[in-house]
């Protein structure tokens, strides 16, 4: 069983971190001028059905600051914390969840 809880473990926070790069990246390539090109496609194709969500909140623009990446950001931190406290009080004692 503590194996099965970590592997649950160590592929959530990879999926939630690996999501967490894209959206950085992605922030980043939107403050760089270079032309649209197949890998900013891709940063956009996966991002932005996680974002979608935050775009619709009130606070999610500050004049042309768009906040919704932070949000997303912090909203995937409380999940991330949300599974590290549950598979804890399971019995999972992968390093990784250590580390968080």
């Amino acid at each position: 069983m503590t194996a099965f809880l970590n592997a649950i473990a160590v592929f959530s926070f990879l999926l939630l971190g690996s999501i967490e790069l894209i959206i950085f990246l992605r922030v980043i390539l939107s403050w760089i001028p270079v032309p649209p090109g197949k890998f900013s496609q891709f940063l956009r194709d996966i991002s932005e059905p996680v974002m979608k969500p935050f775009r619709k909140l009130p606070i999610s623009r500050i004049g042309l600051l768009d906040l919704s990446p932070i949000w997303t950001v912090l909203a995937i931190e409380v999940v991330a914390m949300l599974i590290r406290y549950f598979l804890v009080s399971l019995g999972a004692d992968h390093p990784i969840i250590a580390s968080i």
